[in-house]
């Protein structure tokens, strides 16, 4: 349930965290007797975290406006308060699962890690969309 890369983005640990927090919640008490802890069925937080770590170009925004609109926005009391983050790290990822499968980014399961930095236009559609889906209602 992790990205194949274990490198992130100093500003994203919270986020990470958040994500790692939901994921211990939702495994804990998701199982029976029979099997304890097992990985819920559609969860799209927990299948789209990985595919959002390993693509640099949905990282690289993510990066900015989570710093932007949610980190530089909370006092020093509430980026303590693992709850908050890890609601707003799951509303992130829902927000950003419609992009994994839009056709400005036509990811598939072995180009997830593909970077479009080189084609301007291809890389000016995909920030757009980023923007959008992450910005909206903020």
């Amino acid at each position: 349930m992790m990205p194949s890369t274990c490198v992130v983005n100093q500003i994203l640990l919270p986020f990470v965290s958040g994500f790692r927090n939901y994921a211990a919640r939702m495994l804990l008490y998701s199982g029976t007797q029979e099997k304890p802890i097992q990985a819920p069925c559609g969860d799209v937080t927990i299948s789209c975290f990985p595919k959002i770590m390993d693509n640099i170009d949905i990282v690289e925004q993510l990066a900015r406006i989570y710093k932007e609109d949610f980190w530089d926005k909370r006092s020093e009391s509430t980026k303590k308060f693992i709850q908050s983050i890890s609601t707003y790290s799951c509303e992130i990822i829902g927000r950003l699962y419609p992009i994994l499968y839009a056709e400005a980014f036509k990811l598939t399961s072995s180009n997830f890690t593909d970077s479009q930095v080189a084609n301007a236009d291809i890389r000016d559609k995909r920030e757009r969309l980023i923007n959008s889906a992450l910005k909206y209602g903020v």
